[in-house]
């Protein structure tokens, strides 16, 4: 009798400490879901802004590059001089794709 009535104990603490585990499992499918659905966003935002700065870089660029290369043209064309030193050199910017130096 007593050997049943320890077996019963035995039983009851293993069935609550499986419904803990269960409980457990449950709330770590949650939060991996809530991770995995954070993770996808912030791919999607990555995969956004490095499609913007290639934008950038490449139609963006060329679009403002254009301008300056017919100002170029008409000015060899036309035998403008250079600009005085003094004044705004007529250069392309820097590629922004390329990085800065180092500060001293």
């Amino acid at each position: 009798m007593l050997a049943l009535i320890n077996q019963a104990v035995k039983n009851f603490k293993m069935e609550k400490g499986l419904a803990e585990i269960i409980a457990q499992i449950k709330q770590f499918d949650l939060q991996w879901q809530k991770f995995t659905d954070s993770m996808d966003r912030m791919g999607k935002k990555l995969q956004d802004a490095q499609t913007e700065f290639g934008n950038l870089t490449t139609t963006r660029k060329n679009a403002l590059e254009k301008p300056l290369h017919l100002i170029e043209e008409i000015r060899h064309e036309s035998k403008i001089e250079e600009l005085e030193s003094a004044e705004l050199p007529l250069t392309l910017p820097p590629d922004p794709s390329t990085p800065a130096p180092p500060c001293e």
